[in-house]
């Protein structure tokens, strides 16, 4: 009867609503079978990445399954904040997310690089830190590998140079932190606001700059 329809209806509607974002059918088509969720595969786990991820859980209309390669050893930070990692050291206090908020939402990390991506078979290669490598397969691929600091092409000046050091990371800090304890001179090249950051910071470690 109608009243039976109806108390099935909203219990559905109240479950929706316990799940959030993890409901995929609800209301009108409720009946509908729930399909195979899009695979899609973000590789950098930057803030953009990060940003696109949030929104994909937030709005998707469709079953998802993300996965996302992340080359760092760490979840996604805030790298305009950086310069505050000298005083704290802590990954934690930048990051914008982390492994368990991942898993709330049924979101895979892969801490690893992507080395090959073979766009007939949809399929990302990748290797991980420790050296084990495997394949992950996309309908749906984002490259959101962001950018490298400009190196001068200077003789001499290149990063496989003992102390000659990018800033870009939280490697490249824990870097620059361990220098300060053997060296006492600095020279920083790029007079733009991580320039002028990263002067600060290796002024703070007690180096002339």
């Amino acid at each position: 009867c109608r009243s039976e329809r109806l108390a099935k209806y909203n219990q559905l509607i109240r479950i929706e609503e316990e799940l959030g974002s993890k409901a995929w059918f609800a209301g009108a088509n409720f009946r509908q079978p729930l399909g195979a969720p899009r695979r899609i595969v973000v590789v950098g786990w930057g803030p953009i990445g990060h940003n696109l991820i949030e929104t994909l859980v937030e709005k998707a209309k469709e079953p998802l399954a993300i996965t996302v390669l992340c080359e760092e050893p760490y979840p996604a930070y805030v790298r305009v904040k950086l310069t505050s990692f000298f005083q704290h050291r802590s990954p934690e206090k930048l990051a914008l997310a982390n492994d368990a908020w991942c898993q709330e939402r049924g979101i895979e990390v892969i801490y690893g690089t992507a080395t090959e991506i073979d766009r007939a078979a949809k399929t990302v290669t990748f290797t991980r830190r420790k050296g084990v490598g495997g394949t992950v397969e996309y309908d749906d691929l984002v490259l959101s590998t962001g950018s490298k600091p400009f190196v001068p092409p200077v003789p001499g000046l290149s990063t496989d140079t003992a102390g000659v050091v990018l800033y870009r990371t939280i490697a490249d800090c824990n870097t620059m932190i361990e220098r300060a304890k053997v060296v006492r001179h600095a020279a920083v090249i790029g007079g733009g606001f991580l320039g002028l950051e990263a002067a600060k910071a290796l002024y703070d470690l007690g180096m002339h700059v």
